[in-house]
């Protein structure tokens, strides 16, 4: 697997290449329990829903930061965090 990583103040993405079914993937991906086991620095989240969907919000704990707020805005535009 490979992270690529782009930067564009304040916004910082994060990309991997995951070797999987999309349906597979996905599920990986919207599901905040599987979060720390394909991202090892991600320690907790907190979210009213188990799997983001568009407009859902919340925060996780990671190796660097606490309380590191997300917020998904749909398939186009990804999963930003930040205040």
């Amino acid at each position: 697997m490979r992270w690529m990583i782009r930067s564009q103040f304040p916004y910082l993405w994060l990309y991997r290449r995951v070797h999987a079914p999309a349906p597979e993937a996905w599920r990986a991906l919207i599901d905040t329990e599987c979060w720390p086991l394909w991202g090892p620095s991600v320690r907790a989240v907190e979210c009213p829903e188990r799997r983001i969907a568009f407009g859902t919000s919340g925060s996780i704990q990671n190796a660097l930061a606490s309380g590191c707020r997300f917020r998904c805005q749909g398939a186009g535009g990804g999963l930003h965090t930040g205040a």
